[in-house]
């Protein structure tokens, strides 16, 4: 049986390009992209050349900010679809979760 689909290293370097594309559109620096996120420069090329995974806010801000397409930015299409295809029941559900997380305030509260 195939295994987990959202390869991060595929998806980390999916959004580098992505990323680098809308930089490059917009005709900002490193510098200036890097100010514009809130980010350190370092960083900032660490995540356009694929080496890091941005983390939720960075990524929220990636889109806002540079106008990055998240459907572009997480990968080809076909083969996201392939794989999810291919992913078990609750690799499915693992995805739906990431997918669809809930909004604030509609979390269940344990009491």
């Amino acid at each position: 049986m195939i295994h987990l689909l959202l390869n991060e290293e595929f998806v980390t370097a999916s959004i580098g390009e992505a990323v680098a594309e809308a930089r490059n559109r917009m005709r900002w620096s490193i510098k200036d992209t890097a100010a514009h996120l809130n980010i350190g420069q370092r960083r900032y090329r660490r995540i356009e050349k694929g080496q890091e995974m941005p983390d939720t806010l960075t990524l929220a801000n990636l889109v806002h900010v540079l106008g990055v397409d998240a459907n572009r930015a997480l990968g080809d299409q076909d083969e996201l679809i392939q794989r999810v295809y291919q992913a078990s029941v609750s690799e499915r559900q693992r995805i739906a979760q990431l997918l669809n997380p809930p909004e604030s305030g509609d979390e269940e509260m344990d009491t």
